[in-house]
């Protein structure tokens, strides 16, 4: 497990983000966002000494050789390194190239990711390059919480409290899953809102606010994951607007019920919860 500061982990948090964002977004801006993505690895030191790290040895032009579509080995696909520190430094050298304007980038997709308009291109270039990268670099980084057997016995309980928790007494008629509502009204438990003396009570408004920033950056990671089922990922985005919605109420045990709901049904996708790693870094300073 990779021991790093909260700071850093802001910034990596912040760069698989930005990941999300170029996998979701459109081929005319992609390298705008090329652009972003490396100001974001050198700005923090830890992503540039990993990165640095992965570099050891690497050969692009072999490799980019290796992975082209042209090479008759690959059967006219693309084929990224399957070691991860050599995928790493594949796609930074690709971004970089790309950056520097040393390779076309829409050349490269064109004669790489073939398909009958631009748009799926980029989607096919998406799926194929970027997804493996931020999956390895947020894997690498990764950090653990509860073991397995602690979450599931948590969230047993929690689920239990959530059914009848109506976090959205007006807006909502479609709760998803065992996250179904009842008609009384939402009650806030004052010990729950009990000051830290120690904490000043402006810096747990300031997370309060910058939770639903921060359940942006994981729907865009729930969005982007490929491998989550639609309707599991109807179901966690659903949660996530819960929680977002529900940090008016300032109420830690909805706000900790949800999150070890969402922590438990997403404990499969390493890129959701690299990033659902931050929320719950700012739940504990809530307690």
């Amino acid at each position: 497990m990779i021991k790093v500061s909260n700071e850093e982990l802001s910034k990596i948090t912040q760069f698989v983000a930005g990941c999300n964002d170029m996998i979701n977004g459109k081929f005319l801006l992609a390298d705008i966002k090329i652009t972003k993505l490396l100001n974001m690895i050198a700005d923090s030191d830890e992503l540039y000494s990993y990165i640095k790290e992965c570099m050891t040895d690497f050969d692009f032009s072999r490799e980019l050789h290796r992975a082209e579509v042209k090479n008759r080995l690959n059967n006219g696909e693309f084929l990224v390194p399957t070691n991860p520190n050599s995928l790493v430094a594949f796609v930074f050298c690709l971004l970089v190239e790309c950056d520097a304007k040393r390779m076309d980038f829409y050349n490269f997709i064109s004669e790489n990711f073939a398909s009958e308009n631009k748009s799926d291109a980029y989607k096919l270039f998406s799926q194929k390059i970027l997804v493996p990268f931020r999956d390895a670099v947020a894997s690498h980084f990764a950090t653990t919480g509860a073991t397995t057997l602690e979450v599931e016995s948590m969230t047993n309980s929690l689920k239990n409290d959530l059914k009848t928790a109506p976090i959205f007494e007006q807006e909502n008629s479609n709760f998803v899953g065992n996250f179904s509502q009842n008609g009384s009204a939402m009650q806030n438990d004052a010990s729950a809102m009990q000051t830290n003396q120690n904490e000043p009570v402006d810096e747990k408004d300031k997370i309060w606010k910058e939770i639903p920033n921060i359940c942006e950056n994981i729907e865009n990671s729930v969005y982007s994951e490929r491998h989550i089922k639609s309707y599991l990922k109807e179901e966690l985005l659903y949660i996530l607007k819960t929680i977002k919605y529900c940090t008016k109420y300032k109420d830690v045990k909805i706000l900790s019920a949800l999150v070890t709901a969402f922590d438990e049904m997403s404990h499969k996708f390493r890129s959701v919860q690299f990033v659902l790693g931050e929320l719950k870094n700012k739940i504990e300073f809530l307690y």
